[in-house]
């Protein structure tokens, strides 16, 4: 889910990426705060990200992984 390598340039800092697996869970990591956002009173830790959700799922979600993918390759090189 997600790799963990060494920084090349710094011996003691390690650098995380995702995954495609982990990609693949965008969605249902959604759904859940989503229901979350529903079923918890006075959760309101995430609402603009569910408020985002809520207006078109399909879109946000793109731009999550596409921000994922940006990262991703940020920190190859």
């Amino acid at each position: 889910m997600v790799l963990r390598q060494p920084d090349p340039d710094h011996g003691c800092k390690v650098i995380y990426a995702v995954t495609k697996k982990c990609l693949d869970l965008v969605p249902i990591i959604m759904e859940l705060i989503h229901w979350g956002a529903k079923h918890v009173p006075g959760s309101n830790a995430h609402e603009n990200l569910v408020q985002r959700f809520e207006q078109d799922p399909v879109e946000f979600m793109a731009q999550i992984r596409l921000s994922l993918r940006k990262e991703n390759e940020a920190n190859k090189e």
